[in-house]
């Protein structure tokens, strides 16, 4: 089992009309190791980006600015940066993965620590 510590994180997110949230998704060029967007409401969307040090808010409000202009917004939207709780990634990432009973068969990933059942065909799988 691979052992991991818990990583400092930083999110920043953005809220912007559905018709930006794609070009604020992918117009951060570099830095975000996740990038993701969802509606929240009718027409706004949230969109997310997640990184391992804190952005520069310079850098971001620069660019947050220039991807408004790019899309014809008077107002720039609302945004904000925040720490996130110290977290073992992996360990949460794993948490969502239980194993699946299917009869006759048993479906579980290297992590899965428990008794296994007897009365089950055995199917490990690491996803």
């Amino acid at each position: 089992m691979i052992q991991t510590k818990p990583t400092k994180m930083w999110q920043l997110t953005i809220m912007v009309p559905a018709e930006g949230a794609l070009a604020f998704q992918e117009g951060f060029p570099s830095g975000p190791l996740a990038s993701s967007f969802h509606e929240v409401s009718n027409n706004v969307f949230v969109v997310t980006h997640l990184y391992d040090a804190p952005p520069e808010r310079f850098w971001v409000d620069t660019l947050i600015k220039q991807l408004s202009r790019n899309m014809g917004w008077k107002k720039t939207p609302l945004w904000q940066i925040s720490e996130l709780p110290e977290t073992d990634w992996l360990a949460e990432n794993q948490n969502h993965f239980p194993p699946i009973k299917v009869d006759p068969f048993f479906i579980y990933s290297t992590f899965y620590k428990k008794p296994l059942p007897e009365d089950a065909y055995l199917l490990q799988v690491d996803a």
